[in-house]
């Protein structure tokens, strides 16, 4: 008797554990301006162009792409990738956050 009670507790939690189907659920990646403004707050945060700056490049490319009044960006980038310094990195950053905006 105690047997067959032990094999229905885990038959019945078994069947209820499988319960209904999957559902879907949609998720909407990041915008790509949203994706830039990321990387380059990480680029202030860190002080130093690293590689995260042809990340950055490619993200340039891709919000000029979707909006050309944001053609200013591409220079910027360049700009930044030159900058020396964490204080000129982070004043540049700010500059290209601005024209996200």
């Amino acid at each position: 008797m105690r047997k067959e009670l032990i094999c229905l507790v885990i038959g019945l939690s078994m069947v209820i554990g499988c319960g209904s189907r999957e559902k879907v659920i949609r998720v909407a990646p990041p915008s790509v301006v949203n994706q830039l403004r990321d990387v380059l707050q990480q680029i202030a945060d860190a002080g130093m162009i690293d590689s995260s700056i042809e990340y950055a490049k490619e993200l340039v490319e891709k919000a000029v792409e979707a909006d050309p009044s944001k053609a200013d960006l591409e220079q910027s980038v360049n700009e930044l990738e030159r900058a020396q310094g964490k204080k000129a990195i982070s004043k540049k950053v700010e500059e290209m956050l601005t024209m996200l905006d």
